[in-house]
């Protein structure tokens, strides 16, 4: 699909907004940006099929944390799902997950 290779899903978290829980819990899911959330991942195949969703990290959950924790990284690393997962810079570059090149600096990178 568009000339890349191979590329069997993307993933990448978002936030879905919730109220504050409150009681000693409630700070773990205000998120980076300040508002209260649950850090849901998504990982969606070529067709647009939805391939894996993990709705259950409070917003203060990094993207990669969340990936280390999920099921895809399990289906991944036993060679379950055959070709690359594409992440953004929130991901640990892995072999089979890519991610960008932040500062390119050779015509391959």
């Amino acid at each position: 699909m568009a000339n890349f290779p191979n590329v069997a899903a993307c993933v990448d978290g978002t936030h879905i907004l919730i109220k504050n829980s409150g009681g000693n819990i409630g700070e773990i899911f205000r998120n980076r940006k300040g508002q209260f959330s649950i850090n849901v991942q998504v990982a969606c195949g070529p067709n647009l099929e939805i391939l894996n969703l993990v709705a259950r990290h409070p917003g203060s959950t990094h993207d990669n944390v969340v990936f280390e924790q999920s099921g895809l990284r399990v289906k991944f690393e036993s060679n379950e799902v055959q070709g690359i997962l594409l992440g953004d810079n929130g991901y640990a570059c892995r072999r089979y997950l890519l991610t960008p090149v932040i500062n390119p600096a050779t015509e391959s990178e």
